[in-house]
C-alpha cells in the first residue's frame, strides 16, 4: 500500500514523488496500479482538493478562481466554473458523487463569498448559486440524507455593548444555517404539516 511518505524533489524535478510504505517488497510496489497524471491546461495552484466518496472524480479548487473535476480513472479534466480571481475553498461533495459544492469568493479581498453548487453526472451544467454573496458563506457540507446543506456565514449583526469601552461590538457574527435543496422539502425546524 502506498503511504504519505513523500520523497524530496531532486535538484531537476519539481514534483514530490510518494514512496511505498515501508515494509512494502519491490514486487508489492510494483503490483500497485499506475498513478494516473493529470495536466491542466495552463499553470494554475491548488487551494483546495476533495474525493468525491465513491472514489471517481477528484474535485479541485484553484487560487484563480476554478473549480475542476478530474475523473480518477482516464485523468480527464474537466472545468466546471471560473471567476477569474480569488482562492476557491471549502469542497464537498453529496453522498452520491453527483453534485458538488464549494465556497468562492465574491470580492477580490475576500471578506464575502458565496457557495455555488453543480451537477457533475450532466456534464456541461451551469453551477447555481447557493448563497448570493452578501455575506461570508463557507464550509459548505451535504447533510446524510442529501435533503439539506449545512454551511457557516458571518451574517449575525446582533451588537452588544462593550464592557470595557463606550463602543458596540459583534461577538458571536457566525453561525450555523440550513439550505432545503429542494421546494417540496419542509423545515426541519418548523411545525410538523403532516396529519397525525
Amino acid at each position: 500500500a502506498l503511504a504519505g511518505n513523500a520523497v524530496p524533489p531532486h535538484a531537476s524535478d519539481e514534483q514530490a514523488d510518494v514512496a511505498p510504505e515501508a515494509g512494502t517488497s519491490a514486487a508489492e510496489a510494483q503490483a500497485l496500479p499506475a498513478a494516473t497524471r493529470i495536466d491542466f491546461p495552463r499553470p494554475s495552484r491548488a487551494s483546495a482538493l476533495e474525493a468525491s466518496p465513491d472514489g471517481q472524480r477528484l474535485a479541485l479548487g484553484t487560487s484563480f478562481g476554478e473549480v475542476y473535476v478530474a475523473d480518477t480513472r482516464t485523468g480527464e479534466l474537466t472545468l466546471v466554473s471560473s471567476i477569474g480571481e480569488g482562492t476557491v475553498a471549502d469542497l464537498s461533495w453529496s453522498a452520491d458523487s453527483q453534485w458538488l459544492v464549494w465556497s468562492e469568493p465574491v470580492t477580490s479581498f475576500g471578506s464575502r463569498s458565496r457557495l455555488r453548487m453543480a451537477s457533475v453526472a450532466k456534464p456541461g451544467s451551469v453551477p447555481v448559486d447557493v448563497t448570493d454573496g452578501r455575506f461570508g458563506d463557507k464550509s459548505p457540507v451535504f447533510t446524510p440524507d442529501g435533503k439539506f446543506l449545512a454551511f457557516l456565514s458571518n451574517r449575525s449583526f446582533d451588537p452588544v455593548y462593550d464592557g470595557h469601552s463606550f463602543d458596540l461590538s459583534f461577538p458571536s457574527p457566525i453561525k450555523p444555517y440550513l439550505v432545503a435543496l429542494s421546494a417540496v422539502t419542509p423545515s426541519p425546524f418548523g411545525p410538523s404539516v403532516d396529519p397525525a
